[in-house]
């Protein structure tokens, strides 16, 4: 597996490339957060400059959790013992060993507060030849491969093999669902297309999309999820996104949050959909249920944002209850201990009222079929529990601050308390003065 990393370059806000690392003996992928120089002051890095936490943010991510998902809108109950005889060979793998053997990749990057996507519809049009579509606060597009060389862009799609009335499997795909609105149905290419017509074109047989097909997931907050690409794909495409200006406020350097998974059809065996050992294995190749899906880890992905932005005000102020043990004494004025409140309270609103981190996604309302199955990828990724465990933090913290402010302001009343004190002395020595000079004037 190579890292990421970024390379910033006049024509380019950031530039994904591949670097090679040593091996090692984790069971889990190291990924290495993309590095963001300005074009101006690439040899001259800050040392400073912040490190990512090197903990896992989810138990699954070392555990051996087994969450099979729901099918027919019944959700069963998730075994955590995956039995040996009925696990699929994929999901004994390590990450490295998948990456290694080419299983297709789910990888999810955070790399701004949030997309123009109205602008990035228009640009993913024109660029990338895709037709996308708006799924409420999610803009969906699907890449036909082998992808190409763009006339302004790294990559862009093909063009679709149609049907000879015109539609291509995508489009039939999601013509079929706004008609039905039925999930289980989706439809494949046959391989004598040429030969067939119409409807007959497609058949109710699943294809392999591993080698025709790749999908992107773009959500509103920051977050892109996608599908079947490379590792080297995945670069090029964010590079493109990167010149297009369709970021709102891109994420610094050391905020960029990466989370990869791998998935597998298993049509034939009579085994459940399951997530496991971060192996998705999935029934159909249907782009609501990669959606639905897709939403849930996105949503992952920026709440590891705001979990290291914990850590890192965690870093900041595990000394103070030392120090205040220690010397009496804090060494903080009114203005840091503010800006630390006011950090942790843009945490907070982030996490609890600004993001979608805790919110249903709309499409789960007028799509209530689908929710069984995002609830089952949620708690695979323990996204309630790690929120609840962030709100307690940040309580904690605040509590913290609320006591260095109060200490502040306790200091601030004796400080003045003195310069009363100090005053009226004053104002007393100067009325004896007075006093005396009178006297010596009277009796002199």
């Amino acid at each position: 597996m190579s890292d990421v990393s970024i390379e910033l370059t006049p024509s380019s806000p950031y530039r994904f490339q591949a670097e090679t690392i040593g091996s090692t003996s984790s069971p889990q992928i190291r990924i290495k957060k993309p590095l963001l120089i300005p074009a101006q002051t690439s040899n001259a890095v800050s040392s400073s400059s912040r490190t990512k936490h090197t903990q896992p943010l989810r138990t699954t991510k070392t555990s051996q959790k087994l969450v099979l998902l729901p099918e027919e809108e019944i959700i069963p109950a998730s075994n955590d013992e995956a039995s040996e005889d009925e696990m699929p060979v994929a999901e004994r793998l390590t990450k490295e060993v998948r990456d290694n053997k080419h299983y297709p990749r789910v990888t999810a990057y955070c790399i701004a507060e949030g997309f123009y996507l109205g602008i990035l519809m228009e640009f993913l049009r024109k660029e990338h030849n895709v037709q996308p579509k708006f799924y409420d606060e999610c803009l969906y597009s699907p890449y036909h491969f082998p992808l190409v060389s763009g006339e302004n862009t790294e990559i862009a799609s093909s063009f679709a093999v149609q049907s000879p009335n015109g539609h291509t499997f995508i489009d039939r795909q999601i013509e079929n669902y706004e008609n039905n609105n039925d999930i289980s149905q989706y439809f494949s290419m046959d391989e004598n297309l040429e030969e067939r017509s119409g409807a007959d074109a497609f058949t109710t047989k699943p294809i392999d999309p591993l080698t025709n097909l790749g999908e992107v997931f773009y959500f509103d907050y920051g977050v892109a999820v996608i599908w079947n690409f490379t590792e080297e794909q995945e670069h090029s495409l964010l590079n493109d996104i990167a010149r297009s200006g369709v970021a709102v406020r891109p994420l610094r350097k050391d905020d960029l949050e990466v989370e990869t998974f791998h998935f597998q059809y298993d049509i034939e065996s009579n085994r459940q959909p399951r997530i496991f050992n971060d192996m998705i294995t999935l029934k159909t190749d249907h782009h609501m249920i990669k959606l639905t899906i897709s939403h849930a880890i996105s949503q992952s992905t920026k709440l590891s944002l705001y979990e290291w932005q914990m850590d890192n005000t965690i870093e900041r102020t595990k000394l103070i209850p030392k120090m205040l043990a220690q010397t009496g004494r804090l060494n903080l004025d009114r203005v840091q201990v503010t800006k630390l409140s006011g950090g942790l309270f843009k945490l907070r609103m982030d996490v609890n009222l600004v993001s979608n981190v805790l919110d249903t996604p709309e499409i789960f309302w007028s799509e209530p079929s689908l929710e069984p199955l995002y609830n089952a990828i949620r708690s695979y990724l323990e996204i309630p529990q790690r929120v609840k465990l962030l709100n307690e933090r940040c309580s904690i913290i605040s509590d913290l601050l609320d006591m260095l402010r109060e200490d502040i302001g306790n200091s601030n009343m004796t400080r003045i308390t003195w310069i009363i004190i100090w005053l009226i002395v004053i104002a007393v020595f100067v009325a004896i003065g007075e006093i005396a000079v009178k006297a010596l004037n009277n009796y002199g």
